[in-house]
């Protein structure tokens, strides 16, 4: 026990005295910024592109979060985000048994929440690409069925939801202290959106009681990203962090 003991303070000793030194000689600085985004999204699901019945249509999403960046280097960034999300989508349904075979009928779902979010970010010049993933917490959800307004009492979509995020953005306007960032974002759900009940297992396609139909769900979404940043460091970063701006005032 205690050889094991020795051998981690050991390794713990060894990472320090190697990892400090690299911090302090790359001169860590920090921001803090606003983040907010709109655009748009659909639903995806193989019977949502390969039955004719089905067609997804644009409907708006926006977040905004508050934004930690940490900066060991020049190059290389991590940011945390927290802040509140609302995500919406819609999906025209035609030939719904027992109504109408002319008609269209649009459903649309929509949840929002406290949205979390890391990401690491590699700059060059006076852009970056981004990769990451953001955790929904919703605790709000509403559905629009004009097929059959009884199904909006029931609960379609999950608490909780994670995404992938890839983005690239570019440092536009500002000074060595201030900047403003705008790029494009995409984003994907790692599972499926619906809530594990009876009822969730049937959306979006409840209307049809067609088991066949109802297979996993999830959302794919652009957003264009603005972002505004306040440097905590930038005397101390003079030298060794100054950004490269579109347009510098």
């Amino acid at each position: 026990m205690n050889i094991v003991l020795n051998s981690k303070l050991n390794f713990l000793c060894g990472f320090l005295v190697i990892f400090l030194p690299n911090v302090v000689y790359t001169q860590v600085w920090f921001d803090i910024g606003l983040n907010g985004a709109i655009g748009t999204g659909f639903l995806t699901n193989s019977n949502l592109f390969n039955d004719t019945r089905f067609n997804v249509a644009p409907a708006l999403n926006n977040t905004f979060a508050l934004k930690i960046g940490i900066n060991p280097t020049e190059q290389h960034s991590a940011v945390l985000e927290l802040g509140y999300m609302n995500r919406s989508y819609e999906i025209d349904q035609a030939l719904v048994p027992n109504k109408d075979p002319n008609t269209v009928y649009t459903q649309n779902i929509s949840f929002s929440g406290l949205q979390t979010g890391l990401f690491y970010r590699r700059t060059i010049d006076a852009t970056f690409i981004e990769l990451g993933s953001v955790m929904n917490f919703i605790s709000n959800q509403k559905l629009v069925d004009p097929v059959n307004p009884q199904n909006e009492l029931n609960i379609y979509i999950s608490d909780k939801s994670i995404r992938g995020v890839f983005g690239i953005s570019g440092f536009i306007l500002g000074t060595e202290r201030v900047t403003l960032v705008t790029g494009l974002r995409f984003l994907y759900d790692f599972k499926d959106l619906r809530a594990t009940n009876a009822t969730g297992e049937q959306y979006p396609f409840q209307n049809y009681n067609d088991p066949s139909l109802f297979q996993p769900v999830r959302g794919l979404d652009v957003q264009l990203n603005f972002e505004l940043n306040v440097s905590l460091g930038f005397l101390y970063r003079a030298r060794c962090g100054k950004r490269s701006l579109v347009f510098e005032l």
